[in-house]
């Protein structure tokens, strides 16, 4: 019997595809009602909803779902993960990746990181004097090898384990080599958190 991890991260693939959808339709709303103007305006906001509908259907299927298969050798992810040059950024291939999936050998896995990152930060009311501290945290999980790196976001340490443990079994029942999923969590100070999601993008 084949053996096949299937893993869905649905809360994470509605974030990007609600984010996107409210994204467009912002942006249509705002072209439509301050530059284009009258009937044209309107026609314009209502076919970009339906596109933007459209395209974040699209992104979320995308981003659904981890699934490898041991017996084939392969595994699937999101594309939105893949780490990007400064001239792809520019021309909005992150974008566009958004929609799409990357599928990859899992002899090519080379390696494995599991990393967990928690800040705090604090902010003063202006009117009452009270500071409230407001803890952050962000699970991560990025995987390399000879088809580069791709880093993933998860709402859910469980979620992120899940897909890691199921990705080091899989390579090592494959290539027979025994990757890391150990969790490397730290805590950081609001700067630091900040440079670590800056050099992210």
């Amino acid at each position: 019997m084949s053996k096949i991890y299937d893993i869905q991260n649905i809360s994470v693939a509605w974030s990007i595809a609600l984010g996107n959808f409210a994204g467009v339709a912002g942006v249509a709303f705002i072209l439509g009602t301050f530059v284009l103007g009258g009937g044209f305006g309107f026609g314009f906001i209502v076919t970009m909803i339906i596109l933007a509908g459209i395209q974040s259907r699209y992104i979320f299927q995308a981003n659904r779902r981890y699934y490898i298969d041991v017996d084939e050798g392969i595994m699937t992810f999101p594309k939105s993960g893949t780490e990007y040059s400064s001239s792809e950024m520019m021309r909005l291939v992150p974008y566009w990746d958004l929609m799409k999936t990357q599928t990859i050998t899992i002899g090519s896995i080379e390696d494995v990181l599991v990393d967990t990152k928690r800040w705090t930060t604090k902010d003063k009311d202006s009117e009452s004097g009270n500071v409230k501290t407001t803890k952050h945290v962000v699970y991560n999980l990025a995987i390399s090898g000879s088809f580069g790196t791709s880093k993933f976001k998860f709402k859910s340490g469980e979620k992120r384990d899940e897909i890691s443990h199921a990705i080091c079994d899989a390579v090592k029942q494959v290539t027979g080599k025994e990757l890391s999923c150990k969790d490397d969590w730290r805590t950081e100070t609001f700067g630091q958190a900040a440079d670590s999601m800056m050099n992210n993008f």
